[in-house]
């Protein structure tokens, strides 16, 4: 959905006509977010992890806000630093938090509920911001307002308290 969005805004990112742009912006995407997957696991145990994952998923929220931006191959730069950084730690810090907050017992019940809502945004997500695209002619709202509902997401997590710690399970 990048490269379309790209190819959509008249993005010059070198070649945004080519699907070549895309792909390696999705590339450093990829591997800015593999740094991050390396530091988290040290960051969630030295931070509470319900704080952790809301800076990490506003980081990635504001990656996708800054996709709106693109429109040199140095803001694709910046947009792929900036939502893999977010992406690449909140992930592995919420797995962790999973196991903290629900032990070992319930870890793989509560990974399939948040895989379904997960499943839903990653579903109607697209869909949502291409419906926008046909009434709107671009995919900035769809964009912004997907930013914002990650946002307001990962504020959510403020209010997640870690559970007294069960009998032994």
């Amino acid at each position: 959905h990048f490269y379309l969005f790209f190819r959509a805004s008249g993005s010059h990112c070198g070649d945004v006509s080519t699907p070549y742009m895309p792909k390696s912006v999705e590339k450093k995407m990829q591997k800015k977010a593999s740094i991050p997957c390396c530091f988290s696991p040290f960051l969630g145990d030295r931070t509470p992890k319900h704080i952790a994952v809301c800076i990490f998923g506003c980081i990635q929220a504001i990656g996708v806000s800054i996709a709106v931006l693109v429109t040199n191959l140095w803001i694709a730069i910046l947009f792929s630093i900036v939502y893999g950084i977010g992406f690449g730690a909140r992930a592995p810090i919420t797995t962790s938090m999973r196991g903290d907050y629900f032990g070992r017992k319930s870890f793989g019940k509560i990974m399939g509920v948040s895989a379904m809502s997960m499943m839903l945004m990653t579903m109607f997500g697209p869909i949502f911001a291409g419906r926008l695209f046909d009434l709107q002619g671009d995919y900035k709202s769809g964009f912004l307002i997907l930013a914002l509902v990650g946002f307001i997401g990962s504020l959510i997590f403020l209010l997640a308290k870690k559970p007294r710690s069960p009998e032994k399970v």
